[in-house]
């Protein structure tokens, strides 16, 4: 016990040898003060002594504000012993507010009374600011601008609940292309005196003329076909782009990490030998046309060489297509396959021949002098595996002969009446007119004869034979 608790029991053993029945009261914060300061959240502990000669003891200890209002009571009761001490507590939810407060200590037996008192102070402390300005943009949001126009920053302002207006510490970031067609952003940046900082965006979308071409190309990828596993790593890209203004394209083997730039027309398969990684394969293709219009297509594959290549390939009759009526004997046959092969082709079970590869995938031959009636060929292709596949196109070719006395004879009448005849001999000719139009008296005569070259002739000796016909 320090010196100051001292003095009351002094003067509590004199009234004690003197026969005085008496009550002594002392009290003191934890840090042995009587007056105590603290920040308003924080709390404060105090400690309570009573002694008393002639007991019971009825003792009080109170918390009162600084208009002497009882805050809270700790104890307030009657204790049958001499001596009574005890701690207390007093945090925020007891005090609440900050401000002065007072403890009153007492203590009374039949004969006497004594109080004590504590001064507390709770400070007032203004709380951090972690509220960040609010940001209001003035004008559209999103803005809207058609290509070639103009962009006018409209600005924000800007309040905070401690600083108040930051309109002119806001800070502008970005830029608008009003020449090239895309979103833009525009971002608007302030901080008050804490460090809080607000953030907020304005969307700027320049947009194709609504008159001006706004279709992106078509884009179709033939080759490699999606989901197949491949036991090549060499793989043809086959595309059609397909746009009335293209301008350009590309392609990307690395999930688009990488574009390179490649030829392309609209309409027409463009085919690019590349060799593609093992194992899981993207490639994009990229089309964009004259307007600044763009789009892209993918596949996904796989190579696995491991993996024995059983798969044959597929051939597509591309020339002449089946059962077709052909009228000349001089055609072109053309087919494409799937994949790198060699083509080869029997006319009528006849020798086998091979095709000329045209370009990627793509074989031709020339047929020339083909005869009249129903022709069937054969076609064989075999990949770079030995894996072979076969075809078949049926077709007709039915083409008058010329140039060994073959002649088309049409004759037409004041009737309206006409015969048509085709033979390879004058006698024929005239045979066949016989039986096809006997009603030939009177007729005025007009004979063509049109040869396999396509030359036009009057034959003055069939005409007098016909004529004769017309006598009898």
């Amino acid at each position: 016990m320090n010196f100051v608790k001292v003095i009351p029991l002094l003067i509590f053993t004199i009234f004690l040898f003197n026969g005085v029945s008496a009550v002594t009261t002392y009290a003191d914060w934890s840090n042995s003060a009587q007056s105590l300061t603290i920040d308003d959240g924080n709390s404060a502990v105090f400690n309570v002594d009573f002694f008393a000669m002639m007991p019971p003891m009825n003792l009080k200890v109170t918390l009162y504000d600084s208009s002497d209002n009882p805050v809270y009571t700790f104890f307030n009761q009657q204790v049958s012993s001499r001596e009574y001490s005890a701690s207390y507590t007093i945090p925020k939810s007891i005090y609440k507010n900050a401000g002065s407060f007072t403890v009153i200590a007492s203590g009374t037996d039949s004969n006497s009374a004594q109080s004590y008192q504590l001064n507390l102070k709770v400070n007032s402390i203004t709380p951090a600011d972690t509220t960040a300005p609010v940001i209001t943009l003035l004008g559209q949001n999103p803005e809207t601008i058609i290509v070639g126009g103009t962009y006018t920053e409209e600005g924000a302002t800007a309040t905070d609940n401690v600083d108040g207006s930051l309109t002119s510490k806001i800070i502008i970031s970005g830029t608008v292309n009003t020449n090239v067609v895309g979103t833009y952003t525009v971002t608007y940046t302030v901080s008050d005196a804490a460090g809080n900082v607000a953030t907020a965006t304005r969307t700027i979308k320049v947009i194709a003329n609504p008159n001006t071409d706004t279709t992106a190309p078509a884009i179709v990828i033939q080759s490699p076909t999606a989901g197949t596993t491949y036991t090549s790593t060499s793989q043809t890209l086959k595309f059609i782009a397909t746009d009335s203004d293209l301008y350009s394209c590309a392609y990307s083997t690395d999930n688009g990490v990488t574009k390179i730039s490649t030829q392309c027309s609209s309409g027409v398969l463009e085919s690019i030998q590349l060799t593609a990684s093992e194992g899981t394969n993207k490639w994009i293709v990229y089309a964009t046309d004259s307007a600044g219009n763009s789009d892209s297509a993918s596949v996904s594959f796989n190579v696995n060489t491991s993996v024995p290549d059983t798969t044959a390939p597929v051939i597509s009759l591309m020339e002449p297509i089946q059962n077709e009526k052909i009228k000349s004997r001089n055609i072109t046959v053309e087919v494409a396959t799937d994949e790198d092969a060699t083509v080869s082709f029997r006319l009528d079970g006849g020798v086998s021949k091979l095709m000329s590869n045209l370009y990627d995938h793509v074989f031709t031959y020339d047929l020339s002098n083909l005869e009249n009636g129903e022709h069937t060929i054969i076609f064989s292709a075999t990949d770079t595996s030995g894996n072979q596949a076969t075809t078949s196109v049926s077709f007709d070719v039915n083409k008058i002969s010329g140039g060994n006395g073959g002649s088309e004879i049409i004759l037409y009448g004041n009737s309206q009446q006409s015969a048509k005849v085709k033979s390879t001999s004058t006698s024929a000719i005239v045979s066949n007119v016989s039986k096809q139009n006997s009603s030939v008296a009177n007729l005025f005569y007009l004979i063509i004869a049109t040869t396999g070259l396509g030359i036009a002739v009057v034959s003055t000796a069939l005409f007098k034979k016909v004529k004769s016909m017309k006598k009898k």
